[in-house]
């Protein structure tokens, strides 16, 4: 079965600040991903000092964070950047979480959570790795050749006609 991994350590940050239906919505997510090969799936971890949570809500609160900050990291990591497949052998450490008190919602932490963690992939450069065999498999480089007036897409999941031949 082929999944996804990172072989460096990246750090992401996204920032959510919506308005919806009158109501504001504000969360900021920093969030470190490193590899980890004794892994088979992946470790979360909260390192997050007393400056990176959100002072002023109430400790159960806190907890429907955490819980939407677990169920953006599953996503995330089921759905890799590469080629959608799930990313695995990896350590995702939550940073820093930023709110403001009455716009944060468990759903701007959960949408910033998992911006964060796609971008920090985005700069982990992400592979390819068949998990039965353990080898790593690069994808395939081509270039399509064509006339140049003609436009050429480089999405190979997209279907199209070419014109004039």
């Amino acid at each position: 079965m082929i999944k996804e991994i990172i072989t460096k350590e990246a750090i992401g940050q996204y920032t959510v600040a919506k308005q919806f239906h009158g109501y504001g919505n504000w969360a900021s997510v920093v969030v470190k991903i490193s590899p980890n090969e004794n892994v088979a799936d992946y470790n979360i971890y909260f390192n997050l000092s007393k400056d990176g949570y959100i002072t002023s809500i109430s400790s159960e609160r806190l907890s429907d964070f955490k819980k939407a900050i677990l169920t953006s990291v599953k996503y995330a990591l089921s759905n890799g950047i590469l080629a959608g497949l799930p990313v695995v052998q990896l350590d995702v450490t939550i940073v820093r979480i930023d709110g403001l008190p009455g716009e944060t919602t468990p759903e701007s932490v959960k949408y910033a959570t998992c911006q964060a963690i796609w971008e920090a992939m985005y700069n982990a450069k992400p592979e390819l790795i068949d998990t039965d065999s353990g080898r790593h498999k690069p994808l395939s480089e081509f270039e399509p050749l064509g006339p140049p007036e003609i436009e050429v897409f480089f999405d190979e999941e997209r279907k199209s006609w070419i014109y004039g031949c």
